[in-house]
């Protein structure tokens, strides 16, 4: 019985899985996160100025967000104009891509790229320690001018074991990821809080509820309702940016005073003129007015329907 070879159609396939902003030009929401992550927030820059010329190699424990990391870079890299195909995921733990080494998988994407030194391919080499010797392909894309950017990700422990000590040095960066900070995971926390409850409003009164977002800008959470939109950006503190609600506003007017930023502590502000059509609500005030809207929804709704169905005397 002959045993099964892969093709090149074979590895076609899972570059083109793998890399769906190829065809989108976007990222998946399903794999990038809203909450982002603060080295997401800075690793895009450091791709992109590349001074001094080092790799970056993300560290962490299992689970505690590295590939998300690496999907919110991809994100903001596209946001700043990097064309889509010059950004290549490899996702490294793959069967078929075991099978090639690093060196060869990285040409072929360079060729596929038309990668330059002006104009260099970014690669994400998800769980780089499952590629042969991968500490000295990174040596070798440094020391010989690869027309290659690399952000990289493996579990801590895996790559402190298996590298050579002197292979790095002056090569690449190591950023070690913890689990989500405080201020992270409150964002978090609330957005998934509020989010929760508008949804069973949402669903009670017949609105649409979404999440927009316009490259680099977002809002956390848009009430399409068809006579009184609502806009709502959820934070920890009521210090944060509102530029994703003033960027929705400028590009759908109708939000203009019907914009809040939502916060604990925040006071209760009305939209104003003077505050570019934004206002602010304490948290607690939100919830209790989704909570008392949602209750008078249901009730309407249960009732209607128990008032139809109900048998005449």
């Amino acid at each position: 019985m002959t045993a099964w070879a892969p093709e090149q159609a074979d590895y076609q396939r899972v570059f083109f899985e793998q890399n769906p902003w190829h065809q989108t030009g976007e990222v998946p929401s399903a794999l990038s996160r809203q909450v982002e992550r603060p080295l997401a927030q800075v690793l895009w820059k450091r791709l992109l100025a590349d001074e001094p010329r080092r790799f970056q190699l993300i560290l962490g424990p299992r689970r505690v967000g590295k590939t998300t990391v690496l999907y919110q870079t991809v994100r903001r890299l596209l946001a700043t104009g990097v064309e889509p195909g010059k950004i290549w995921w490899l996702r490294l733990d793959h069967p078929l891509l075991l099978q090639v080494d690093l060196g060869s998988l990285v040409r072929a994407v360079t060729t596929a790229a038309e990668a330059t030194a002006e104009r260099p391919a970014y690669l994400m080499l998800d769980e780089l320690v499952y590629a042969r010797d991968w500490d000295l392909w990174l040596k070798t894309f440094h020391d010989d001018h690869w027309p290659v950017r690399i952000a990289a990700t493996s579990s801590a422990t895996a790559a402190l074991r298996d590298r050579k000590v002197e292979s790095g040095v002056g090569r690449w960066e190591e950023q070690h990821l913890t689990p989500y900070l405080l201020p992270e995971f409150l964002d978090m926390l609330l957005e998934n809080l509020v989010a929760a409850s508008m949804r069973s409003l949402a669903v009670l009164s017949g609105c649409r509820l979404h999440y927009w977002r316009d490259g680099s800008y977002e809002v956390d959470l848009i009430v399409d309702h068809h006579t009184e939109p609502l806009a709502f950006e959820i934070a920890s503190s009521p210090n944060h940016s509102r530029a994703g609600l003033r960027a929705l506003i400028e590009r759908r007017p109708k939000f203009e005073g019907r914009a809040y930023l939502v916060a604990p502590q925040c006071p209760v502000a009305r939209p104003e003129p003077n505050s570019a059509g934004i206002g602010t609500l304490p948290l607690d005030v939100l919830l209790l007015a989704v909570g008392a809207q949602a209750h008078q929804a249901l009730i309407a709704r249960v009732g209607n329907g128990f008032t139809r169905s109900a048998p005449r005397r």
